[in-house]
């Protein structure tokens, strides 16, 4: 077994002969978890038991969630490799509230969602060392994202508008945005990384609310640097400064952006307020 931590997941490599793991009640009362395991087969046949539910794993990148807070079965027939990616329970059940009826089912990995969310999942243990900065905490959350939605769309269940996997990670990469405005090198395809997506993919999500990603993270800074000037613990800023703070490197380009945008200059609108 090898162990790579990831953002907010810890993920297991694991090469095993023919086994049998059984947590007991007993177990999940002595040797309590809030982890929700992902197990992403790679080769071998498996069956996952929890609750009344049995799922089997039979195909390359079948993939079934097991909710470590209640007791379960896992068994391996013959020799088997797989990944194992432990979730924090509480961010799975934020985008799963019916988790508990949601264990011990096979999501297929050779089409669809269920593929793209295997190859992303088989992947993650190609990185060789730890990571937990920024970028890693984003790419995370967005594994689990994918995941739960491709659980969700195999089940027929019906997430909506709001709750696409689309919406989601836009929602995503906005929040990479609005938490990144200082770096002046914040551009689409550094977004597209952070969130694990395409840079295209990524532009097609943000034309679904009518405008880009450069057209969104440029009036982002904007809007930013608007409540920056009338916050009266940011007075001892000059100009300059404020709009170092929202990722633009020049003050002449910062002011001229921002006349554009609200038809009066960053000092014209400090002392304003």
């Amino acid at each position: 077994m090898d162990r790579l931590v990831f953002g907010s997941l810890v993920v297991d490599q694991v090469h095993a002969e023919a086994n049998r793991v059984h947590r007991t009640p007993r177990l999940v009362r002595t040797s309590p978890s809030e982890f929700v395991q992902l197990c992403v087969l790679r080769r071998g046949r498996g069956t996952v038991s929890q609750g009344d539910r049995r799922a089997v794993l039979t195909r390359p990148g079948d993939f079934v969630l097991i909710d470590t807070t209640a007791p379960y079965v896992y068994q391996f027939e013959s020799a088997v490799e797989q990944v194992i990616v432990q979730a924090p329970r509480q961010a799975v059940l934020s985008r799963l509230p019916a988790l508990a009826d949601m264990t011990a089912m096979t999501v297929p990995g050779g089409r669809g969602l269920g593929a793209l969310t295997a190859s992303l999942l088989l992947a993650l243990p190609d990185h060789r060392d730890d990571r937990e900065d920024p970028v890693a905490a984003a790419a995370s959350a967005s594994a689990i994202d994918l995941a739960t939605q491709a659980l969700q769309d195999h089940l027929g269940f019906d997430v909506g508008p709001r709750n696409s996997s689309r919406s989601v990670l836009l929602r995503r990469a906005q929040q990479f945005i609005d938490e990144n405005l200082s770096d002046c090198e914040l551009t689409p395809s550094a977004v597209a990384r952070a969130v694990s997506i395409s840079e295209r993919y990524l532009f097609v999500a943000f034309e679904e609310i009518g405008t880009s990603p450069a057209v969104w993270i440029r009036q982002t800074r904007l809007k930013r640097a608007f409540e920056l000037l009338t916050d009266p613990r940011q007075q001892h800023r000059s100009i300059q400064e404020v709009g170092a703070a929202v990722g633009f490197t020049r003050g002449t380009h910062f002011s001229r952006a921002f006349k554009e945008q609200f038809g009066m200059t960053p000092r014209e609108r400090r002392m304003q307020h």
